[in-house]
């Protein structure tokens, strides 16, 4: 069973010591359309997804790890 998208950040952000203010501002977005990720209400554009997958050093480019 593969853990989701947002599960995987989530995590990474904690551990790291990172908000997700501080995601926005690294992938260009709004504070809000991150939080829209996270809570599964929004898939990141296929952008977003490339540059999420390298920030946290795990694939999350696929848009099913979203949905």
């Amino acid at each position: 069973d593969t853990m989701k998208a947002q599960a995987h950040i989530k995590e990474w952000l904690r551990s790291e010591g990172r908000k997700k203010s501080w995601l926005a501002e690294q992938v260009a977005v709004n504070p809000s359309t991150v939080s829209r990720w996270m809570k599964g209400n929004l898939v990141p554009t296929p952008q977003a997804r490339i540059i999420l997958s390298g920030l946290v050093g795990m694939d999350v480019s696929a848009k099913e790890t979203w949905e």
